[in-house]
């Protein structure tokens, strides 16, 4: 799994795949052994990389670095702002094991199998499985 987190490009990612199904590593385990690791991080950094990845998953657009910055920042027990709050966001993305991306172009956050594997490659994919 740690294969995964960490390649750079498309032919790379569908060697890593290849090599975690020829072991018999399904992506049920791959999941769970990944949240296990976000769980187990030290403070605050495993409630943010819980966060940021509720908010990716549910968000009905791609969202910037600034964007998720902000919402990271967002005190539910406060009546106002505080910019002061407001943290790098790539010290979270680093924590969420591989699962996050930022896309060099436009600064937009994404589960990072969307870099690899385009809409129409999931659904077809989908509709042969």
């Amino acid at each position: 799994m740690n294969t995964i987190s960490q390649v750079k490009n498309t032919k790379v990612f569908k060697q890593a795949l290849a090599s975690i199904a020829s072991r018999g590593y399904s992506l049920d385990e791959a999941y769970n052994d990944t949240m296990k690791r976000l769980k187990t991080q030290y403070g605050g950094i495993q409630a943010d990389s819980m966060i940021l990845l509720s908010i990716i998953t549910h968000a009905s657009r791609d969202l910037t670095v600034s964007e998720l910055e902000h919402a990271l920042a967002i005190e539910v027990t406060e009546s106002s702002f505080d910019t002061d709050n407001i943290s790098d966001l790539r010290e979270t993305i680093d924590s969420c094991s591989g699962l996050v991306d930022i896309d060099p172009e436009d600064q937009k956050v994404m589960l990072a199998h969307h870099r690899f594997i385009s809409p129409q490659s999931a659904i077809l994919y989908a509709a042969d499985h």
